[in-house]
């Protein structure tokens, strides 16, 4: 560990234990008639979940924490669709509530205990029409959003978001197929980055969660082209408020320590050009995609990134049946050294196997996986550079990776899986 040009070697050892626990009962009610459709869900979530963090530095220097985390959400969805003579349209409703309470049994430093509530509506319309080849779709979703955070009785945050997400896109069927679109979509932060929780990392840096940070807002307009075995797109997008790592040094302590934690970056423009090739050669199949991209983002005055960094990112996967129901695939990629965020990525090789099982009709599926086979992988190998701070990870820890996982799927199971939860999307920022 190096630190303003003098180097000290800290010994570290760390046991870290979670528990959680969790139910999801649904209820939900579908009815199709002969041009209309109508859906009605009903969900409640809960989970809590226990976190302990046991680290010893140098032998001697214990540093422990124990958290303890409650999550609730209640949501209902409707959704009604119907074709008409003369175009489809779909309307819908959604209404969900949040709670997440944190609370330090024992922790680092001067730790307060942190809640945040969450309620939003929202409503959508779409409309979609067929003219010969062509095929159009237009929408509008309105979203308002109301949430609030604690981190103490004086120390609290109440804010409201109205969002507006149109959408247009128009398609061509023919000898050759392509699109053109417009949406704005939304990516909302998970909660872990915006609880006040303080993580140990290492003698010198520890990370936490932004209550204030905020959704991300993204204007995407893409173009695509498909015959034959060949497809490509291009797409450029806007992000408002995209959200981010950073890493602040904190000078005030007797040992300055970097604090990781989470902030916005009001504008990145973003390019990303994707080529992908489908082939088969007898009983071999497989396909090669190509993946060009280049951002310009902006932070506190500093350029990070300009479209003159150009991303490469390539990777063909190649698969064999081998007999009824079982098949073997091999994938290798690579990376070139880009940017991403505040990281510059170093280089990085992969090349992977994989066999699966299908049995029982599908219903039980047997994989073997071999990851990583020539340790060559470097995806943790980075620099960030920042005002204040400028952190290097090269990691050579084993990356081999040989495991199986058994699945079977029961008739019910595969029934609700197909229904559509009216609380998906926030469960996945859980």
């Amino acid at each position: 560990m190096t630190f303003r040009g003098t180097t000290h070697s800290i010994p570290v050892e760390t046991q870290t234990s979670m528990h959680r626990i969790e139910h999801n009962p649904t209820i939900y009610f579908t009815h199709k008639g002969g041009n209309s459709s109508l859906g009605l869900f009903a969900d409640y979530y809960t989970a809590s979940s226990r976190s302990k963090q046991h680290s010893i530095e140098n032998q001697y220097n214990t540093v422990s924490q124990d958290f303890k985390d409650r999550y609730d959400v209640i949501g209902i969805k409707v959704d009604y669709s119907q074709v008409l003579q003369f175009l489809t349209y779909a309307v819908g409703a959604k209404a969900t509530y949040i709670k997440d309470l944190g609370t330090y049994l024992t922790g680092l430093g001067d730790n307060t205990n942190s809640q945040r509530e969450s309620s939003s509506f929202a409503t959508y319309l779409n409309l979609s029409k067929s003219i010969g080849q062509f095929f159009f779709a237009t929408g509008l979703r309105y979203e308002r959003e109301r949430a609030k955070s604690f981190k103490s009785l004086d120390d609290m945050s109440d804010m409201t978001y109205n969002h507006l997400f149109p959408y247009f896109a128009i398609s061509y069927s023919g000898g050759v197929n392509g699109s053109l679109s417009y949406s704005r979509r939304i990516y909302r932060p998970t909660y872990n980055q915006l609880i006040a929780k303080s993580v140990y990392i290492d003698p010198l840096s520890h990370s936490i969660g932004n209550p204030l940070l905020k959704s991300n807002l993204v204007d995407i307009v893409s173009a695509s082209i498909q015959k034959g075995i060949f497809s490509g797109s291009i797409s450029y997008e806007h992000s408002l408020n995209k959200k981010v790592q950073i890493a602040i040094l904190e000078e005030e302590t007797q040992t300055p320590k970097v604090r990781f934690t989470y902030d916005n970056i009001p504008h990145v423009h973003s390019l990303t050009a994707y080529a992908m090739c489908n082939y088969g050669v007898g009983r071999l199949r497989g396909n090669s995609a190509l993946m060009l991209s280049s951002s310009h983002m902006t932070y506190l005055g500093k350029t990070y990134s300009t479209f003159k960094d150009i991303g490469l990112y390539i990777k063909t996967t190649l698969e064999v049946p081998l007999w009824k129901g079982a098949s073997t695939m091999i994938s290798a990629s690579y990376r070139n050294a880009q940017y991403q965020d505040f990281y510059y990525l170093k280089p990085s090789f992969n090349t992977s196997l994989y066999f699966t099982q299908n049995l029982l009709q599908g219903r039980l599926k047997i994989n073997l996986i071999a990851e990583d086979i020539f340790k060559t992988s470097r995806v943790n190998n980075w620099i960030q550079t920042m005002q204040q701070a400028r952190i290097e990870m090269n990691t050579d820890a084993d990356s081999r990776f040989i495991g199986i996982s058994i699945r079977y799927t029961f008739g019910r199971s595969k029934d609700k899986a197909q229904s559509k939860s009216s609380i998906q999307e926030e469960i996945k920022r859980l």
